[in-house]
Parts: structure tokens; sequence; C-alpha cells
């Protein structure tokens, strides 16, 4: 029967606490193994199926509002792709990640994927935020050159990323022997990554989620005055219209954040635990279940934009009734 494994969260002596793969028989259990590599089997595949149908969706329309959205499902696709494979990868073959290349490829790739998914969601809620609270700067933005100010935006995004993972390189032990953030980057590093690039963003994404809810709830009171002004039924459904946009906007974004933060920061949570109690211990499945919680994240983003979105769900009905013709098809001809 397997031992329970724990990793101690003490970073500075983390060399002296025999955690050598000879020495203490670092394995997972094989019931882990199985269920974990199904669960992300299965995910995976819809994760790859779902954002690449989400990406045809937003070709199809090439609507100028979906340009940062596309942005963030091609981080939730090459999440599916890169990451989630990599780390069944590492699950089953933990020795292999003892080398320097793997180990930093493995955890660059995740951290830049990580960085985009949350500049990403930045972006969208500040363009929405200028939309809705400051509307007259978001037309003059919108007269110049919408599209290529989002193009920059996305290309800021990626470039950023890209640095950001490429920076964190300066951080990274030589001498690590087991391939995890807590072990492999520096302590001080991982804290203060985490505070300013995920805890700060989002305080502030809050923010601006309160200010454009009460925008929004100050719009629907305008809009109860001018129906009882308004004798025209056009001007009155076109207000409606409106306030129906404006509050699904808000909260089809604030979902997207709600999971992000739901599925993510009990990982970032944990880290910088192991950084600040230097007496803690946590058992490594433990911790292996709230990583396999932030992979999960990539697979609900599709599931928000069918959801939430009319284009995805009528795409999603026409492909069913397409496929259903040609089957009856099939079958009247046999």
């Amino acid at each position: 029967m397997d031992k329970p494994i724990v990793i101690p969260l003490n970073l500075s002596n983390i060399q002296n606490d025999g955690l050598d793969f000879k020495d203490t028989n670092y394995h997972f259990p094989d019931y882990y193994k199985v269920l974990a590599t199904a669960y992300l089997a299965i995910i995976d595949i819809f994760i790859i199926i779902g954002n690449v149908w989400v990406i045809f969706i937003i070709l199809s329309k090439l609507r100028k509002s979906m340009y940062l959205l596309s942005s963030l499902v091609v981080s939730d696709l090459l999440t599916g792709i890169t990451s989630i494979p990599l780390y069944l990868l590492w699950l089953h073959h933990v020795d292999l990640f003892i080398s320097h290349p793997m180990c930093f490829g493995s955890l660059m790739t995740s951290l830049f994927l990580t960085s985009a998914s949350i500049l990403n969601i930045v972006a969208m809620t500040t363009e929405r935020y200028i939309a809705i609270c400051h509307p007259m700067y978001h037309k003059s933005f919108v007269k110049v050159n919408f599209r290529v100010i989002l193009s920059v935006t996305i290309a800021g995004i990626w470039l950023t990323s890209f640095l950001i993972s490429l920076f964190s390189f300066i951080f990274m032990k030589r001498d690590f022997l087991i391939c995890s953030y807590y072990n492999v980057y520096n302590g001080q590093f991982l804290f203060w990554a985490i505070i300013l690039g995920v805890f700060s963003p989002f305080c502030l994404l809050s923010v601006m989620y309160v200010k454009m809810f009460l925008s929004v709830k100050k719009c629907f009171k305008r809009e109860i005055v001018q129906r009882i002004r308004l004798t025209s039924s056009s001007s009155q459904t076109r207000q409606k219209n409106i306030y129906k946009a404006l509050r699904k906007m808000v909260s089809t974004l604030c979902l997207v954040l709600t999971c992000f933060v739901f599925c993510w920061f009990p990982f970032f949570i944990t880290i910088v635990l192991r950084v600040v109690c230097k007496e803690c211990e946590l058992p490594i499945l433990a911790y292996e279940v709230i990583l396999l919680l932030g992979l999960t994240n990539s697979f609900t983003n599709p599931i928000i934009y069918c959801l939430r979105h009319r284009s995805f769900r009528l795409s999603l009905r026409q492909g069913s009734s397409a496929e259903q013709e040609r089957s009856n098809s099939h079958n009247f001809s046999d």
C-alpha cells in the first residue's frame, strides 16, 4: 500500500529535506494516476474541440467585440494542447523532468499561458468598463480605428506574457530535485509575482465590476423614467433591449472571472502559503487535485460562451440539425 507523500514547504531548506527520487520512492499512487489521467484526457478532448469550435464561430462572425474573446479562447486552446499533455507526462514519468530543459520548458509554458489568460480577462473587462462607464471615450476609440487598437492590445498581451515567462527564468534554481513551481522558482519571486500579477489585478477588476453594475442599474432607472415619457412602443423596446444587452454583457464577463477565480485561486493561494508558512506541510495529492482544478478552467469557458451567447447556441443547433439531416439521409438511402 502506498504511503502518503508529503512535500515540506520550507523553501529555504528544500535541498536538505531528502527529496531524492531514489531515497524517498517519490511517485503517485496508481489509483490517482488512473483517475487523473482519465479526467484530464476527457476534459482535454472537450477543451480542444470546444475552443476550436468557438474560434470557428468567432471567425465566421468577424465582430470587433469578439477580438479580445478570441485571444482568451486561444490561450485556453493552447492550455489543452500543451499544459495538460505535459502534466500527464510528468504524472507518469516524474524522473524525466529532472532534466532542466523539460522542467523549465513546462513551467515557463504554463506561466506564459496563465499570464495570457489573466491579461486577456483584464483587457476584456477594461474595454467593457470604458464602453459602459465612459461611453464617450469608447466612441472616440471606435471612430479612430477600433480594430487596430484591439489588434495592438492583443499583440501586447501575448508579448507581455512571453516576456514575463522569459523573465522568470532568472529566478529558477539550478539544483532542484522535484519539478514544481515551489521547488524550482525562488520563493520571493513566486510571492510577489502572485501578489502583483494575480491578486492586485483582480482587486482592480472587482472595482470595475461594481462600477459597471451600478452604471447598468442607473441605466435601468433612467429607462423606467423614459418609459413613462415615451409613447412610442418601438422606443420602449429599444431601451429595454439596451438594458438587457448591458446587463448580459457584464454578467457574462463576471461569470468568466468567477470561474477563473474558483479554478485558479486555490492554486495561487497554496503557493503563497508554501512560501509564507515555513513549518506547514501539505499532502502532495491535495496539491495535485488543486492543480487539476486550475486546469479545468479552460474547459469551463466554452460552456459559458455557449450558455450566454445566442450566436454560439444557434451554431450548435444548426450543427446538430445538419448532422441529423445527414443521418436521416444516410438511413433513407440504406
